[in-house]
């Protein structure tokens, strides 16, 4: 019990594994697994079978070798992105683009208080933790009991219990019961318009800020309508889509633009023979560019070839500048010769220009994030209240 309870996501992080300990094990950036360790238990997967005996006690980072060193991965110590990446899922969860927004925007840091609405699988709740642990506190609203009793006993496990409030309830219809008491609201609901007003509520005086998550933007369009109506500024809808790119080597053509050489006139007794087969110098000339575009064109697979096998042999790193110095020498070696291509001076590794390019495929919609300020009224128009509210009693009059 005493090393469940050492195990904390916030840290400080502990150095050696122990038995009770949420253990992230590391196979491959598309596999990773979140599992508690046990005594006697083991973790099979395609590397092999792992057993947990093997694995308590070693320090957090190590190298584990699987059962009859069929392979190997890492033991990682949990954190909220690494948590993200492994955590059950009880619902659809944000994931770390969008979390990383919601923080910044919502100007969350170490101190600040927090409502969250709905808890869902936990995924935002462990990031807004890890950011305001440890004197900040997280109040999470959950409509469905069990889903709130399993985050519960998550917290608590991870070590994150005294930081948050899960409380089993529809903030929609109970609210958050809360009175000029957090620093930022989050709402990720169906109808997040029908909780501004207890948002309001709960928010401090001024300055307070909330973000809400929708999928459609119909629900934007009338969550802003709402916000403005009761008084929210700076309010600006985001969708956050992740873009990768790649970064490759290959050989480009040279281009120069160097005037053209000027030929010698030819002779005059030459000129009949020379106008004479005029035709035929202009059709080798372009048999000449076929023969030599094919070469380029063969030499050019060639070298993407042996980029491919380089790389395949774990030899493929760019080094620009000693590619160049090679190339120089090959050069002087060869009498001045343009001919880089023999197996002599040929250099190792990549040969080319370095040129980065984005992935044609990119991960799709998830949804918007509508961020607002909370103004309190006596902040924007001060004891008198707004213009319409100074000119009703005259109109009375």
């Amino acid at each position: 019990a005493a090393a469940s309870s050492a195990m904390t996501f916030h840290g400080p992080f502990k150095g050696i594994i122990e038995e009770g300990d949420t253990c992230i094990l590391f196979q491959s950036v598309l596999s990773v697994e979140a599992v508690v360790l046990k005594k006697d238990g083991v973790f099979n997967c395609r590397h092999g079978a792992f057993y947990h005996n093997t694995i308590i006690g070693k320090p957090y980072g190590s190298k584990i070798v699987g059962h009859k060193n069929t392979g190997w991965l890492y033991a990682l110590h949990p954190s909220s992105t690494l948590w993200t990446t492994t955590l059950p899922h009880r619902t659809q969860i944000l994931y770390s683009t969008d979390i990383s927004m919601i923080i910044a925007q919502l100007g969350l840091k170490p101190g600040s208080i927090v409502c969250e609405s709905g808890t869902g699988s936990g995924s935002l709740s462990h990031a807004i933790l890890q950011t305001i642990a440890p004197t900040g506190h997280l109040y999470t609203y959950e409509f469905h009991a069990e889903r709130a009793q399993k985050a519960r006993e998550e917290f608590e496990q991870h070590g994150l219990g005294s930081f948050v409030t899960v409380t089993h309830a529809d903030a929609c219809r109970d609210g958050f019961k809360k009175t000029n008491e957090v620093d930022a609201v989050f709402l990720d609901l169906p109808s997040p318009w029908l909780a501004i007003d207890t948002a309001v509520q709960a928010l401090k005086t001024s300055g307070g800020r909330l973000c809400s998550f929708s999928p459609c933007i119909e629900q934007v369009q009338r969550t802003c309508d709402t916000l403005r109506a009761k008084g929210f500024v700076d309010l600006v809808t985001l969708e956050c889509l992740e873009r990768n790119y790649e970064v490759r080597a290959h050989t480009l053509p040279e281009v120069s633009f160097a005037p053209p050489v000027p030929t010698a006139p030819r002779s005059q007794a030459g000129s009949g023979k020379a106008s004479g087969s005029a035709k035929d110098g202009s059709e080798q000339q372009r048999k000449r560019q076929r023969t030599d575009a094919a070469a380029n064109d063969s030499e050019a697979g060639r070298q993407e070839d042996a980029e491919e096998e380089a790389e395949a042999d774990g030899d493929g790193e760019v080094d620009a500048e000693a590619q160049g110095g090679a190339d120089e020498e090959a050069e002087e070696g060869n009498g001045g010769s343009s001919n880089k291509t023999s197996g002599k001076t040929k250099a190792k590794g990549f040969k080319g220009t370095l040129y980065a390019r984005t992935v044609s495929e990119m991960k799709g919609h998830t949804g918007f994030l509508t961020f607002a300020t909370w103004l309190h009224p006596l902040a924007r128009y001060g004891p008198e209240g707004p213009p319409q509210a100074q000119a009703e009693p005259a109109s009375k009059a």
